[in-house]
């Protein structure tokens, strides 16, 4: 689970793009990645001290592609002066932790619709594959959604 020691941890909200929280909060949108409930955890943006992290378990030691779920989903208003132009070269930083180390991944976020970004190909040990997001970002707000990994 992204969340962790949070007693609110089953709760779900609706994206509050006008005022976003200052801790990660999940939330539904129609944008985000799920087969039964579409939910992801998201954050106002700052400085990167916040953190989401994913523990994917490795069954064997290989070289695995790594993908990021991506969406605009509750980043930018739909209305208002400045709409075509809130996210414009907005990023979001990845950074993998493999075996031969870290490397932390920029990713545009502007105009995403919901779509799997490559994020690069790295080897992991059999055990666990870590991946974080932080709240890094000049966009309005930070959605740690879904990773995936494609063994090669």
């Amino acid at each position: 689970d992204l969340l962790r020691n949070k007693e609110n941890q089953d709760e779900y909200t609706d994206v509050n793009v006008w005022r976003p929280p200052e801790e990660w909060q999940k939330a539904i949108h129609n944008q985000f990645y799920g087969k039964v409930k579409l939910s992801a955890v998201y954050i106002r943006s700052g400085n990167g001290e916040q953190k989401a992290e994913w523990t994917v378990p490795i069954e064997h030691a290989d070289n695995y592609e790594v993908q990021a779920y991506v969406s605009d989903a509750g980043l930018r208003p739909r209305w208002g002066r400045n709409r075509e132009r809130n996210n414009v070269d907005k990023l979001y930083h990845y950074t993998i932790f493999h075996d031969e180390g870290e490397e932390t991944i920029p990713v545009e976020v502007d105009d995403r619709e919901g779509e799997w970004v490559r994020l690069g190909e790295y080897h992991f040990s059999a055990d666990s594959a870590r991946i974080q997001i932080s709240n890094n970002s000049e966009a309005r707000t930070v959605i740690a959604d879904a990773i995936k990994l494609i063994r090669k």
